[in-house]
């Protein structure tokens, strides 16, 4: 009785227990919850569901979201009839119904890389596999000893994991298409109603297509059809097809576009039947048929096409085709086992708008195409025993033809051919345009003739030569880019032979000659390859010889801006001859480097009425271009011609900032003359063109300008596109001291005075008698002695010309000792070689100083030897301190102000006034200064004689004299006859008679 009363209570309990279990199993809550789990570890994070109801004969899901890919599936509301239990643990799903609508798959944001994954059901993993085609089965099979298994049949793969019946089924939804180029998104309603899936029937899953507002000239496409199926058992097919009836309506179309689909996979004893055939109205476009036979045999089918855009277009909802129209027709047969593939057959093809399908390709225009061909592939290995290739447009292109078999490993690329000795293919260059380079080069503008030649193809131990008979021609080439000209009316010639191996492929140029406009313009050689495989670089070398006039003759250059018949030496940016060699080698990889030997020879520019000859110029240019795109480079240069040789290095780098290029480099070397730096300055010209901005370190030890020069030249110079400043220049000039300089160029365009600058500088005993003989070495300077210079300047205007022009600003000039000649005064008396006071007033330079020898003690006689004697002193001052500033205003008049001297004897003071005269040297411009006089000692003992000096000496003794001290002429040729004057004036007063009789009077 105990142990009845255990067992009920056993039994009780644990029917409670499953009924507990069963409640939580079968409440909708914990059935969201892990539909929600398992969305999630699906890895679609975005994915979601509203809610799960899960019974013992039907399932409900509501607000069903699924993405993948940018792809994502939108089910409002999902019934589905069918008994979950039994399904999982019987193994069989019998769907009595299954009914969704108000669905909806979003294509929109999807890649087509990602749709097509999606709809093979491939992930990510896939892929890449797909990309390796170590992975597929024929290479495997051709690297593996094990062969695969042979293949059957699609339908031997097509096996179910469980029963399957489906007896009706109601899906009503929408397809959202992305848009496409001019073409705004699609929406396909799809319906699909039907059933009868199970063992012994025939299964119909009826379904219609439709969409409206596709664009263009199609306003409506509609599709009908049908997916059949039967099985032999619950998980096995016998016959699967599709059927469907398509049609395109719109204002123009009339009766619209139809087109039929039959799509079929049949098995039987004898084997599985697989059959593709897509018709329009009036025939079939595209039939493909294949067997597959069950007793091993190789299965083999044709293919034919018969189809043009016109065809297919009214269907792709406002998508562009290409224009094109297929004829062609062939066989094909595989291996059982996938190790090999044979294709035969012939093709027809016209082409026309091919950048509907890249844009690259819209330069190849409309071309016909002719082919046939016979094609085996075993494992990675192709071989070719018939191919020929005829393209033509208004006229024949090329055609390209294999001359005997051959084979091809497309993994260790090794050659296999019948006859090592003969020739392997033919390509014949008729008509070839060179706007077709525009497919791998969509940056260019090109047009021309067209390229014509002939080039041979042999094969010798597993390589393949191509070679050239004779040369390849060009003529009327011309290229630009965005609209702008580059070259042009460029005619030539070339020679070249590659060859290709497993290992790798080279390419060599024998000889280039090209001209343009009717002018000779380069002649060069080049080789070029690279290894298969790894990252080896691409090596180059070669060398090259330019013509520059002709050079710069073109378009892209500063001097061909002019039509043909406007070309002149003046116009060509004054360059009338010139060459530029070049022998070069490159690397080109993740990183790239550049070395060559450049020599820049006979170059002449017209400056006028003489053609000027710019130094020859040799570099050693190395160039490094890194991973990150950082250009480095270094460039000893020699600048030579015949009166001197210019030698410094360029180096720096060249990066990319927010606003463009960036330069960071220096200028270093044993000596540079400043002539030479315009040829320096000109790569950086262009730069500013592509916004170039950078900084230049200077590092000389000798510049030379002229006849000046400067030691140990050292500081910064950065640059922009608008300006150039010189930061912390420190040198010492020749026949100087130390210096320094600072100053800045700048352009605005959109002002009227487009051109400016400044300047700041320091020189430090600068010896003006040295500088002035380099300037008027044919009359002696006015001034000697070393001066301590500070000054600042500045311009504007309109040209460069016009703001150096228009300089204006201050130098102060001071220095502790020299002699001063401004004064220099002649007196000239009736010549009396005898009379020793008649020498002095005759000449002061020869005469006075014998006066001077007979008035030591200061006492004058009479009022001419006082006279003389003030002349004497004031001729040839050794000064003691001078300072004065020099100014430009704005008329271009240079102004003397504060000027001082101070001597043992005298000092000076005042101010003088350089008047500006277009067309004339400065040293030849009109002069006035007026100076004050004040004197001590003999000098003032000899002006108190004449009765010209103060009553009153200052804390130093000098006395000021009224004696008016007045200078006229020219810098080059003073003239200080108002100063002889006054003191013949005051001879003639204090001693009349005296005077006249030293006169002669």
């Amino acid at each position: 009785m105990k142990l009845l009363r255990f067992l009920l209570i056993t039994l009780v309990a644990g029917l409670a227990a499953l009924g507990i279990a069963l409640a939580v199993v079968l409440d909708s809550g914990v059935q969201t919850w892990a539909v929600r789990r398992a969305i999630e570890n699906r890895g679609m994070r975005d994915g979601s569901v509203g809610m799960v109801a899960i019974g013992f004969n039907q399932t409900d899901l509501k607000n069903l979201v699924l993405t993948d890919r940018g792809i994502v599936l939108t089910i409002p509301q999902l019934h589905a009839e069918f008994p979950p239990l039994a399904a999982a643990l019987s193994r069989r799903l019998l769907v009595r119904q299954v009914m969704a609508k108000g669905w909806t798959l979003d294509l929109r944001a999807a890649t087509r890389a990602a749709i097509a994954d999606w709809l093979t059901g491939g992930g990510s993993a896939s892929v890449a596999q797909a990309r390796d085609f170590s992975l597929l089965p024929s290479a495997r099979a051709a690297s593996s000893a094990e062969l695969p298994a042979p293949f059957r049949g699609i339908f031997t793969r097509l096996t179910l994991p469980l029963d399957l019946a489906v007896a009706g089924a109601n899906l009503e939804g929408d397809i959202l298409l992305p848009a496409a180029p001019g073409v705004p998104p699609a929406v396909l309603h799809v319906i699909i109603t039907g059933g009868g899936l199970g063992v012994g029937q025939e299964a119909q899953f009826v379904f219609r297509v439709s969409a409206a507002d596709a664009g263009g000239v199609v306003s409506r496409v509609t599709a009908e059809g049908a997916l059949s199926a039967a099985m032999d058992t619950p998980r096995t097919f016998t016959r699967l097809g599709v059927r469907f009836n398509a049609a395109a309506f719109g204002p123009k179309l009339r009766q619209g576009v139809k087109l039929v689909a039959d799509l079929s996979a049949t098995r039987a004893s004898a084997g599985e039947s697989y059959s593709v055939v897509l018709s329009g109205e009036t025939k079939p476009l595209i039939a493909l048929l294949a067997d597959v036979p069950a007793d091993g045999q190789r299965p083999g089918g044709t293919w034919r096409v018969d189809v043009a855009d016109e065809d297919l277009s009214p269907f792709l909802l406002g998508r562009i085709l290409p224009n094109f129209d297929l004829v062609g027709e062939g066989q094909f047969d595989a291996d059982p086992r996938g190790v090999d593939l044979h294709l035969s057959g012939g093709l027809k093809a016209n082409l026309d708008r091919l950048d509907a399908i890249r844009p690259q390709l819209g330069p190849i225009g409309a071309v016909d195409i002719l082919a046939d061909f016979d094609l085996t592939r075993r494992g990675n290995l192709w071989r070719v025993d018939r191919l020929t290739a005829a393209v033509q447009g208004a006229q024949p292109i090329f055609t390209a033809r294999s001359l005997q078999s051959f084979a091809f490993d497309w993994t260790t690329g090794e050659l296999q051919v019948a006859n090592a000795s003969g020739d392997l293919l033919g390509l014949s260059l008729q008509a070839l345009p060179p706007r077709w380079l525009q497919v791998v080069l969509p940056q260019l503008d090109l047009s021309g003739d067209p390229v014509r030649g002939e080039i041979v193809g042999s094969a010798h131990n597993g390589a393949v030569t191509l070679r050239t008979l004779g040369s390849l021609t060009v003529s009327g080439v011309a290229f630009g880019t965005a609209g702008h000209p580059l070259m042009r009316d460029l005619s030539g010639t070339f020679a070249a032979i590659g060859d290709y191996t497993p290992t790798g492929w080279q390419l060599q140029i024998n000889s280039l000659a090209l001209s343009g406009g009717g002018q000779h313009l380069l002649d060069g050689n080049a080789k070029f390859g690279r290894r298969s495989g790894g990252k080896d670089p691409l090596k180059l070398e070669g060398s090259v010889q330019v013509d520059l006039p002709a050079l710069l003759a073109q378009p892209g250059f500063p001097g061909g801006r002019v039509t043909p018949s406007d070309v002149s030496p003046a116009r060509m940016g004054g360059l009338t001859s010139g060459s530029l060699a070049a022998d070069f080698t490159a690397s080109v990889g993740e990183a790239d480097a550049l070395e060559a030997k450049l020599r820049l020879t006979r170059v002449t520019v017209d400056a006028g009425p003489d053609a000027v000859a710019l130094p020859d110029v040799t570099a050693d240019l190395r160039v490094d271009l890194s991973a990150d795109r950082r250009l480095t480079f270094r460039a000893p240069l020699t600048l030579a011609r015949a009166d001197r040789n210019s030698d410094v290095v360029l180096e720096g780098a060249l990066g990319w900032g927010f606003s463009g290029p960036v330069f960071e480099g220096t200028l270093s070397g044993r000596h540079l003359a400043l002539e030479d730096a315009a040829l320096l300055g000109a790569p950086f010209a262009g730069g500013a063109k592509l916004g170039l901005t950078g900084t230049l370190k200077l590092a000389l030890r000798q510049v030379d300008w002229n006849q000046f020069g400067v030691s140990d030249l050292a500081g910064d110079l950065s640059f922009s596109p608008v300006a150039v400043a010189v930061n912390g220049i420190k040198g010492r000039l020749v026949d100087a001291g130390p210096m320094t300089l600072s100053g800045q160029f700048t352009y605005a365009p959109e002002a009227a005075k487009a051109y400016s600058w400044n300047a700041v500088a320091t020189v430090a005993d600068a010896d003006l008698a040295t500088w002035w003989k380099k300037f008027a070495p044919d009359h002696p300077s006015q001034v000697e002695g070393k001066f301590k210079v500070s000054g600042q300047f500045s311009g504007q205007g309109a040209t460069r010309a016009e703001a150096w022009a228009a300089a204006q600003g201050s130098c102060a000039l001071t220095s502790t000792g020299g002699t001063f000649r401004l004064l220099a005064t002649e007196v000239a008396p009736k010549t009396n070689s005898g009379n020793l006071a008649m020498s002095a007033l005759r000449s002061v330079a020869s005469g006075l100083g014998s006066v001077i020898g007979r008035h030591k003690n200061g006492d004058f006689s009479n009022p001419a030897d006082a006279a003389v004697y003030t002349a004497q002193a004031v001729s040839l001052i050794n000064y003691d301190q001078l300072s004065f500033t020099v100014e430009r205003d704005g008329e271009k008049d240079v102004r003397c102000r504060d000027f001082a001297l101070i001597a043992p004897d005298l000092r000076l003071t005042g101010e003088g006034k350089v008047a500006y005269e277009a067309g004339t040297d400065f040293d030849e411009q009109p002069l006035e200064a007026q100076l004050n006089l004040s004197a001590r000692g003999k000098l003032a003992a000899a002006l108190k004689y004449l009765e010209v000096l103060g009553p009153k000496p200052d804390d130093l003794g000098y006395s000021a004299s009224p004696l008016p001290i007045v200078v006229k002429g020219t810098l080059r040729k003073p003239d200080t006859t108002e100063v002889q004057a006054a003191l013949l004036k005051i001879v003639t007063a204090r001693g009349g008679d005296l005077l006249n009789k030293l006169l002669g009077k």
